[in-house]
């Protein structure tokens, strides 16, 4: 009897041992398994991020690519998607044109004293420039979204001028002019001049005020050349800079002549031409107003449009780099915008009494 108890004993024992080793045995796996899975996720985590970081890198090489191709080329140029192989894997997008500028907005604000350049030619799919001979300018200044009785109206506030290459001599030639401010215009109705009044415009519709450039003024020399300010329409200029021969030395001299040029047949007769625009807002002159109102209309809104796409006023170039599975996306936006300085100076003095 004591020998049965014995052997049951031991029986139970074993049994319980045994128990107890797979359950050891089985907790030992799951705690492998965990970490063999948390291992395998750091392992394909770390491979995800290499993938993510040669995707990006590049989508860098993109832009730089992007970049090179668009500083071999005249302003403007629009090359076609490039889709590199799978030794450089990425894709790259140009929007270097518009037909309106601003491209993001109706309107893009000119801030006091400075100007803005916007090639007036387009460039082809063989990176040759041509000539636009169509191109209107709207603009105004907020009146009506600010100050009710604010008083601008007929000051010269917006100076234009465009350069360009002469086709026959080579020279460079310019026609400008200065255009006023009006209390009638508005973002629906703004003041407008250029060579065509209906030029197709989605963001802005409606109808425009155009530009007279102000009445007669007295008559001047320069350079020996009659001058006359003439009451010229929204189409033509004022002024016009050519170059003759000179007689008095080897060169030549520049001659201003004031007849009501237009601005049409100096497109035609001129390449690569550029169209300027400075804003010569003198606060001072706003009558009636406090120093923040007269800011409020220091700033002159202005839309430009062309009858074919030109280099739009913000470039982008957009890259895609892939590498696997991954792929990473850049944006680089370039500024299309030219700061061209404008110096005042005081014509008078102040003595000690004031």
């Amino acid at each position: 009897m004591k020998t049965f108890f014995a052997h049951h004993r031991s029986s139970v024992h074993r049994g319980s041992a045994l128990i107890t080793t797979l359950l050891m045995t089985s907790l030992i796996m799951l705690i492998t398994l965990g970490i063999a899975q948390l291992i395998a996720g750091d392992i394909r985590t770390g491979a995800e991020f290499v993938r993510e970081g040669k995707a990006l890198y590049m989508a860098e090489a993109g832009l730089e690519r992007g970049l090179l191709e668009l500083k071999q080329k005249h302003p403007g140029f629009q090359p076609k998607p490039i889709s590199e192989d799978a030794s450089l894997v990425y894709d790259l997008e140009f929007l270097t044109q518009a037909t309106e500028l601003p491209v993001d907005s109706e309107y893009r604000i000119l801030e006091q004293q400075r100007s803005v350049a916007i090639p007036l030619f387009y460039v082809d799919a063989q990176n040759v420039p041509n000539p636009i001979t169509d191109f209107l300018v709207k603009y105004f200044v907020p009146f009506k979204e600010n100050i009710q009785n604010a008083k601008l109206q007929d000051i010269d506030l917006l100076r234009w001028k465009i350069v360009g290459i002469n086709n026959d001599s080579g020279n460079a030639e310019s026609i400008s002019d200065f255009t006023a401010a009006s209390d009638m215009a508005s973002s629906a109705t703004p003041n407008c001049f250029g060579t065509q009044l209906d030029l197709s415009d989605s963001a802005v519709k409606g109808s425009c005020i155009p530009d007279t450039n102000g009445a007669p003024v007295a008559s001047s020399v320069v350079s020996g050349v009659s001058v006359q300010h003439l009451n010229c329409m929204w189409n033509q200029a004022r002024s016009h800079y050519t170059y003759v021969p000179s007689t008095d030395f080897q060169g030549s001299t520049d001659v201003l002549e004031a007849t009501c040029y237009s601005i049409k047949d100096f497109l035609t007769k001129h390449s690569q031409s550029y169209l300027i625009l400075t804003n010569l807002v003198n606060p001072d002159i706003i009558e009636s107003l406090d120093e923040n109102q007269k800011f409020a209309l220091s700033k002159i809104n202005y839309r430009v449009l062309t009858s074919e796409p030109v280099l739009r006023d913000e470039v982008v170039i957009r890259s895609t780099g892939h590498f696997g599975s991954s792929k990473k996306s850049l944006d680089l936006s370039l500024s299309g915008d030219v700061f061209l300085p404008v110096f005042n100076f005081s014509i008078y003095r102040t003595d000690s009494e004031k």
